[in-house]
């Protein structure tokens, strides 16, 4: 509790929205207490290690169990629809004794996306990012190094940092970036996003075209939209209400993410926007 009461103290009083965790009991325990209005999610990764470990025979017997357990984590979009998904995958595959699944269904909240959609987390759902840190940092300590040694080196790696980050923010304001189709949408796009957010956007853009839509209800401000991908079983729910020229998706990857996604783009486009 003392780290994370020290983390807010350190950032100004300031609070994360949302912690990647792993299923570290003592931690999400100190985590309830000193930042309960903070979204915990567990890390994806580590629950595909350990789905490998305890149901590791399952894995190996049925190969289509990794795409419904992949489905129940990251494609229902309503509550319902989870709820029966889970239901039927114990049923297909015989595991409705299995003791880690009914542990797992027990934090349901913490790692299905159907209740993690509205909650921004920039894309990440796994904590992979600060391991990767951890790696960078022991290219600059050692565990010879003594406290003074050590925080000299770590200092260094804070300047390396900022430089990178000064390189980035340089070239994102000094250079121009490549546009796939010449078009207004993403001139604007281009002018506001860094280029990494801006070449997200431009993948939605794509794939906005293999979308299918069709209306679903209109009362005249508030039209309602069924968006399909290509070959694709899922659907989107989309909603557009030209009083405020407002669009929102049922998959929330603008809430999660931070940029609109390819089925609010494609019901946009169809209303020359």
């Amino acid at each position: 509790m003392w780290l994370f009461e020290t983390f807010i103290t350190a950032m100004s009083g300031k609070k994360p929205k949302t912690i990647l965790m792993d299923q570290d009991a003592a931690m999400a325990k100190a985590l309830t207490i000193v930042w309960p209005e903070t979204h915990h999610r567990l890390c994806i990764w580590h629950i595909y290690q350990n789905a490998a470990k305890n149901l590791s025979r399952v894995f190996e017997h049925f190969r289509e169990f990794a795409k419904d357990l992949s489905e129940c984590i990251y494609e229902y979009e309503e509550e319902d629809e989870f709820l029966d998904a889970w239901e039927m995958m114990l049923e297909k595959y015989n595991l409705k004794s299995n003791e880690w699944l009914e542990k797992m269904f027990r934090l349901k909240k913490n790692w299905a996306m159907v209740y993690g959609r509205e909650t921004f987390c920039a894309d990440m759902m796994t904590t992979q990012r600060s391991e990767s840190m951890n790696n960078v940092l022991k290219n600059y300590v050692s565990y010879k190094h003594d406290l003074v040694r050590f925080f000299h080196h770590f200092d260094r790696l804070i300047e390396d940092r900022r430089y990178e980050e000064l390189t980035y923010d340089f070239k994102a304001t000094q250079s121009s970036l490549k546009l796939s189709v010449n078009i207004e949408i993403l001139k604007h796009a281009s002018s506001i996003y860094t280029p990494v957010v801006f070449k997200m956007f431009q993948v939605e853009l794509g794939k906005a075209y293999d979308c299918v839509l069709s209306i679903c209800g209109d009362d005249g401000m508030l039209t309602k939209y069924k968006v399909t991908h290509h070959k694709r079983r899922f659907h989107h729910s989309v909603e557009f209400n030209s009083s405020n020229d407002t669009v929102i998706c049922s998959c929330k990857k603008f809430e999660f993410l931070g940029i609109l996604c390819s089925h609010a783009l494609k019901v946009l486009s169809s209303k020359m926007y």
